[in-house]
């Protein structure tokens, strides 16, 4: 069973977790990749998740933002 849910601090997270959580996954992204470099993280969640895979998106990649600046798009 995947949950997911939302917590204003880590403190306020763990203290609402940390009896009853065996795994918990935490993914910040910081920054975008420049292409075609893919996260570690996200390959590796995806190997745990197996059929719930498609529930990870790749962040988009600096390229395309910077395209969709110029072109005013």
């Amino acid at each position: 069973q995947v949950n997911i849910l939302f917590f204003e601090t880590i403190e306020v997270f763990w203290n609402n977790v940390r009896d009853r959580a065996k795994r918990v996954y935490i993914d910040i992204p910081i920054g975008l990749p420049s292409f075609p470099d893919l996260r570690a993280a996200d390959f590796e969640a995806r190997k745990v998740l197996k059929a719930r895979n498609s529930s990870i998106f790749n962040v988009p990649y600096r390229e395309v933002l910077d395209f969709g600046k110029r072109n005013g798009l």
